[in-house]
């Protein structure tokens, strides 16, 4: 649960065994990896592992921030040159430098989204994307412990340094599906694709964001 492998150099699909290391104790789990300029950085049960290095011979596992703990694996995305995650403690921007937590502006509403939620079902269904021409960080959230789409998404504009807040309604022509359950935004055009659960077990759609950047 600890472990990482990496490829030989220049042969992304040639993985030999022996090519893994572990990040910290044997009992700790890695929950997500995510780069962030030349470093690459582990999120796991423990708190949050620096790995530097450019090749096996000088790749090194260093502790960055064992208080940051990461809710769910999907509560983290990557937007001008920081990560933005979802902690047990807040919301934070993690950069080369530290972590800092940036949703004090919006704490009463973070806590009630886990005690709504619950923490299992919030670890579970949230997600986060980003935009990067727009500067803006998306958190979608489960509204209650039974619905695993997220209907609410709080915004955090990286330049003016302010939330916003999103709401999915329900569709229109008798559709009661309410949120999505992922997210991504295509970097060519900066659009935002977003899935759907649905309880029928059935096909849904891929929605696509409409905008003309008028």
């Amino acid at each position: 649960p600890n472990g990482y492998v990496y490829s030989k150099p220049v042969k992304a699909d040639a993985v030999p065994l022996v090519n893994r290391g572990f990040v910290g104790a044997a009992g700790n789990s890695i929950l997500r990896a995510m780069p962030l300029g030349d470093a690459l950085f582990f999120f796991t049960t423990e708190g949050l592992y620096k790995l530097t290095g450019r090749s096996f011979e000088n790749f090194a596992v260093q502790e960055f921030d064992l208080t940051f703990r990461l809710r769910g694996r999907e509560m983290v995305c990557a937007c001008d040159d920081a990560l933005y995650a979802w902690g047990v403690n807040g919301i934070a921007k993690i950069t080369q430098g530290g972590v800092e937590i940036i949703s004090n502006a919006i704490e009463p509403a973070v806590w009630k989204v886990a005690y709504d939620a619950g923490d299992t079902w919030l670890a579970t269904y949230a997600w986060a994307t980003a935009y990067q021409s727009r500067h803006k960080v998306l958190f979608g959230v489960p509204t209650s412990g039974s619905n695993k789409n997220c209907a609410t998404v709080y915004v955090f504009d990286t330049r003016m340094q302010a939330w916003t807040t999103w709401a999915f309604k329900r569709a229109a022509g008798g559709d009661a599906t309410e949120g999505h359950s992922c997210a991504a935004v295509r970097p060519s055009d900066d659009l935002l694709f977003l899935g759907q659960w649905t309880t029928g077990g059935g096909d849904t759609y891929v929605f696509k964001e409409r905008r003309t950047f008028a």
